[in-house]
């Protein structure tokens, strides 16, 4: 008991600390980030640091020194250990000794592997060398050319080529400090200008507008520096760089283009009049920074970047429907429908309906096939047929989560692999697929996947005979990243595009409240519900008024039906159905008399948690969105941690505390509708108690299908309807892909 107890014991924190320290050893943290450890350059005992992903600009290296903020945090782990704000390397020169110089030299990375060793460190920073002043001197000017009488030219140019690769990085962080541009694009920034970086960003300030995504209020920061180096307000590059903000921003909203009218607008306001506003436009297509597109009758303009993207996968698709494959003579697809036919009803008990015979039918015949179905219309049965039928074409089958693909692997069974859409494009990207191998690709719950994700999936099937066939509900959520591309195609008028529409409800019977009541919500209709009493199907409101009602209604249906689901749009604190919210206040009520948990930050995990996965470990075969229930809770001897068991599908699996971090483990009591999508429970309380732009049609409709038999919605009524009747996600989105 004393090791659990000490393993429990509360972090104690000082106050913050602020050093400059010799890094001598870096590890990923299991938490997300990294460990590393140093010693302070003006002496003391080495310290061990912890940076999360977000704040490190890049990872530490062994040999550099680095300039860190934190506080000191109580570790049974690691004894005493800075827990980091803020951490960045600093230049040599601005700490500069002859020792630190020599053992910087000597440790660091940059400079191994090409003969610069300790013999000829020592010659250059020795009595007869160069010196530790002049040495930097000639490095940071890169004269190669007066080291060779100490180095060969060999070694000489690449220590002075190495040592430009870190000065550059050195002068971006002092660039974005002193103009006060967030420190986070400067590891993407590197990345992509990996050389002369303050001199290209000095020319051109409004180049940074493309790191919007990590920096979304980055305008104003550019703004001060382009003022700084003298930048006019009508410089071309300055308009050009208002006109691709507007774009990024439109982007960081999903639409893939901005209306012309809109975009206009928006130029005139922040340039104060129309005619500047058009010659912002005209200064930008010519830099061919941005293009422009006309969809159904209206002209869209685009970065160049996505549209350059969107066209590529309208090119993509138009060559599946011009090129349709070559059907195989040793197949008859007849007769192999027919066995599978008789296969399922041996196995079920039903005979497929002539709706799925006749899809099956059309996805093995075709080259490319969509198929939009509401849920329970068999459409799992139906890839199962796919994949029997096709054989011996090897079947492929993808899904943008993990959780989702390990369903649809266990579905589907041994007549196909299944990945994540990631990791099938690296398999393919290793070369693990034959280039003259033919092969289906199919993609499940294909609504939810963006136009930038099927662009990374065709580039990698480049010269491989594919077919594509897409699986989802046009109704349920559309993507969470940009553009859209099941919904456009879906919805296509070209005739060429074999699309299968199954409307056959086999879940639950077409007769049942259920089913009446979310397709009333696909429609846009929601009547009213009659208040829930005990029934144990159909769909029923539960009235609660504020959110403390909502909260405690809450805590007595999952007292009273324990496998209850809650779902609701909402994960941020800032909302009153906040998923993180609930938890907290669910597990504080029924978990009352637990003294042994797992403590991840503020979160704690105890005995008959339920816990969601939010980061895919292949190694133990869990994946985001997998859900478990806590066994027990335990300090474990072997590990020197506390860990824990937790029963996923029936399968218990142990976890230790290092584990659950990398799994990003949190509470399940409540979770959010997009991780809930491809799930069924047998009931699912659906939140409403306040309105927002993220519950809408669609997500009201993904979230009252996930049920088997019953569903509550706990809240407001007027709430829920005002969701419903708002259009679907996807009909706002402006994206002119089309084919």
């Amino acid at each position: 008991m004393s090791a659990i107890k000490k393993c429990l014991k509360m972090e104690g924190r000082s106050v913050m600390l602020n050093h400059k320290i010799r890094v001598t050893s870096v590890s990923l943290g299991s938490y997300g980030g990294y460990i590393f450890s140093g010693k302070p350059i003006q002496g003391g005992k080495t310290l061990v640091c912890k940076v999360p992903y977000q704040i490190a600009t890049r990872s530490p290296a062994t040999g550099e020194v680095w300039e860190i903020t934190g506080q000191k945090v109580n570790s049974d782990e690691y004894n005493n250990y800075i827990d980091l704000t803020e951490c960045h390397p600093i230049e040599i020169k601005s700490v500069l000794t002859k020792e630190l110089l020599r053992w910087h030299l000597l440790k660091h990375h940059r400079f191994r592997g090409f003969g610069l060793g300790k013999a000829k460190i020592d010659k250059l920073l020795g009595e007869h060398g160069i010196g530790a002043e002049a040495l930097i001197t000639l490095l940071n000017n890169n004269k190669w050319q007066h080291l060779t009488d100490l180095l060969s030219e060999h070694i000489a140019k690449l220590l002075c080529r190495n040592w430009q690769a870190l000065k550059n990085h050195f002068e971006t962080l002092q660039f974005l400090k002193e103009n006060s541009i967030p420190l986070s694009v400067a590891k993407p920034l590197l990345k992509v200008c990996g050389y002369n970086t303050v001199s290209r960003l000095e020319s051109n300030p409004y180049s940074l507008v493309a790191f919007y995504d990590i920096a979304p209020n980055i305008w104003h920061s550019i703004e001060r520096t382009a003022a700084k180096l003298g930048i006019e307000q009508d410089d071309p590059k300055r308009l050009i760089g208002l006109v691709e903000y507007c774009l990024y921003e439109q982007l960081g909203m999903a639409h893939t283009a901005c209306r012309r009218e809109d975009i206009v607008a928006y130029l005139e306001k922040e340039l104060g009049s129309y005619d500047t506003a058009i010659n912002a436009l005209k200064a930008a297509l010519k830099k061919k920074a941005i293009c422009h597109v006309t969809y159904k009758g209206i002209k869209y303009y685009q970065l160049s970047s996505i549209g350059y993207i969107e066209y590529e996968v309208e090119k993509e698709i138009r060559s599946l429907l011009e090129h349709p494959s070559q059907e195989d003579i040793f197949i008859d697809v007849n007769s192999s429908i027919d066995v599978f036919k008789e296969e399922i009803y041996t196995r079920d008990g039903f005979y497929l309906t002539n709706a799925q015979l006749e899809a099956i039918k059309g996805a093995v015949t075709n080259r490319l096939v969509i198929i939009d179905g509401y849920g329970g219309t068999g459409k799992t049965t139906i890839l199962e047929g796919v994949v029997s039928v096709s054989k011996p074409e090897t079947s492929y089958v993808l899904a943008l989560a993990g959780k989702a693909k390990e369903r649809a692997k266990q579905s589907i069974g041994e007549g196909a692999e299944a990945f994540t859409i990631h990791s099938f494009i690296e398999k393919v990207k290793r070369k693990k697929l034959a280039q003259n191998e033919k092969v289906r690709i199919i993609i499940d719950e294909a609504s939810m996947v963006d136009i930038l994700l099927i662009y990374r999936l065709i580039k990698s099937l480049k010269d491989i005979d594919y077919s594509l066939l897409l699986v989802g509900d046009r109704a349920q959520l559309s993507p969470v990243g940009v553009g859209l591309f099941f919904h456009r195609l879906v919805n296509s008028d070209n005739d060429k595009i074999k699309i299968i529409k199954l409307r056959e409800v086999h879940r639950t019977k077409a007769t049942g409240m259920l089913h009446k009541v979310s397709m009333g919500v696909r429609s846009g209709n929601l009547h009213k519900l009659e208040e829930w009493r005990g029934e144990t199907e159909g769909v029923y409101l539960l009235p609660c008024d504020d959110q403390t009602q909502l909260f405690n209604r809450l805590l007595q249906v999952k007292q009273l039906m324990p496998n209850a689901q809650v779902v609701t749009a909402h994960v941020t604190e800032s909302r009153k159905d906040s998923a993180r919210l609930i938890n907290n206040f669910i597990q504080s009520n029924i978990q009352t008399n637990q003294e042994v948990f797992m403590s991840l930050g503020k979160l704690k995990i105890m005995k008959n948690d339920w816990v969601i996965v939010n980061q895919n470990l292949y190694d133990i075969n869990l994946y985001n969105g997998n859900t478990g229930i806590v066994s027990s809770v335990y300090y474990s001897e072997e590990h020197g941690e506390i860990c824990c068991n937790i029963v996923f599908d029936g399968k218990e699996i142990s976890i230790t505390k290092s584990t659950a971090w990398e799994l990003g483990l949190q509470l399940a009591y409540a979770i959010s509708t997009h991780k809930s999508q491809g799930s069924e429970y047998d009931t699912t309380v659906v939140c409403a108690i306040e309105s927002s732009k993220l519950l809408d049609r669609s997500m009201f409709y993904t979230a009252i299908t996930r049920s088997r038999k019953l569903t509550l919605v706990a809240g407001k009524l007027k709430v829920a309807i005002n969701a419903v009747k708002k259009p679907n996600r996807f009909e706002l989105l402006k994206s002119p892909f089309q084919v």
